[in-house]
């Protein structure tokens, strides 16, 4: 307790307030409960006067008594906040990509081979490229777009039981666009698939073409 908090025993016999006047009152009220009801309470707190944080374990010993056991967690709690942080920060990253991002679970046959697939995942530009997909989470493709190619569910499946990623264009028909698509598998059984629109790019391509079998007639 001593190294934990800096309080020696000199507090022997003086009351908390004594020994650290402007402690929250949260920790007063929290004991008195423990002490008058006999019911034990675990809980974590926040000391400002210290600036650390705690795991408490308090119970009573006899009918207006008290005991504690602390745990120091400012660093489990410092590195909570990290995690808290860089999650937040993926998140945000994550729905302002200008690409569209899937996440998805592959669904296989009892032989082992790929039959569909589940949404677990979408950000904001793969809604708003595919306004088919704006309630797809928990869905499967099928559930989606019951004619989608075979080939593609196969593609995506590879990714997903092997973890070797691949780059490839394709033209979605029912959507009629054209995607660059990216896909690596962030975990087995799982794959990501990260989509460029690029339904512009190939109309320019193919009026350049047109444009040019013109002249050379």
């Amino acid at each position: 307790f001593t190294k934990q908090t800096g309080i020696n025993n000199d507090v022997i016999g003086k009351t908390i307030k004594e020994m650290m006047p402007d402690i929250e009152e949260s920790w007063i009220e929290r004991y008195a409960k423990v002490a008058q009801s006999g019911e034990s309470n675990t809980f974590a707190q926040y000391s400002e006067p210290l600036d650390k944080h705690f795991m408490v374990n308090a119970f009573s010993t006899r009918n207006g008594h008290f005991a504690t056991l602390f745990d120091d967690i400012t660093i489990l709690k410092k590195q909570e906040d990290e995690i808290t942080e860089s999650r937040q920060n993926l998140e945000s990253l994550f729905e302002n990509m200008t690409n569209g991002f899937t996440e998805s679970e592959i669904i296989c046959d009892v032989k082992g081979k790929p039959i569909n697939y589940r949404f677990i995942n979408i950000n904001s530009a793969f809604k708003k490229q595919n306004p088919v997909f704006s309630n797809a989470i928990g869905k499967t493709i099928k559930e989606i777009i019951p004619d989608v190619p075979d080939s593609l569910i196969q593609t995506f499946g590879k990714v997903a039981l092997t973890g070797k990623p691949i780059t490839f264009e394709r033209f979605s028909e029912p959507l009629n666009r054209h995607y660059k698509v990216s896909v690596f598998s962030n975990r087995k059984g799982h794959f990501a698939a990260v989509y460029d629109d690029i339904t512009n790019s190939k109309q320019q391509e193919e009026k350049i073409r047109i444009s040019e079998e013109r002249l050379s007639q």
